[in-house]
């Protein structure tokens, strides 16, 4: 069994990524054009360039950036209604959930999100590990 993918393990290996907690500053409410409320969070303005570009043109770029997104965005719901987050709290199924959703539409549509037979692949070995009839 590939255990590098098990999702455990990987999200054990993102969140060595991050810090331990993430404080968030003052929070700003405004309305999309599409008429939708949004917040923007003072210090929580981008994904960590430092983890983006660790990942870039990496033979595991689908997976390891797509459970950081998971983490970012799940970090930013958070920031609506808390002042600090422990990385550790994460509920790792929330971020399981939301990153498999995400590579799933990746396998539907691989060109969408500029995927090769490479990122495919992985995807399809990242399911088998983490579904197999072994579980």
């Amino acid at each position: 069994m590939k255990t590098q993918l098990l999702f455990k393990n990987l999200f054990d290996e993102a969140l060595k990524e991050w810090p331990e907690e993430i404080s968030f500053g003052d929070l700003t409410r405004y309305n999309t054009p599409d008429g939708e409320t949004g917040y923007s969070i003072e210090g929580f303005l981008g994904f960590p360039d430092e983890i983006e570009h660790r990942y870039l043109n990496h033979q595991d770029e689908v997976i390891m950036l797509g459970i950081h997104y998971r983490i970012y965005n799940i970090l930013g719901y958070a920031a609506k209604d808390f002042l600090k987050v422990r990385l550790q709290d994460l509920r790792p199924e929330t971020v399981q959930k939301e990153f498999e959703d995400h590579i799933k539409s990746g396998l539907e549509n691989p060109k969408k999100l500029k995927w090769n037979s490479e990122d495919v692949q992985l995807v399809k070995d990242y399911f088998a590990v983490n579904y197999s009839a072994e579980k």
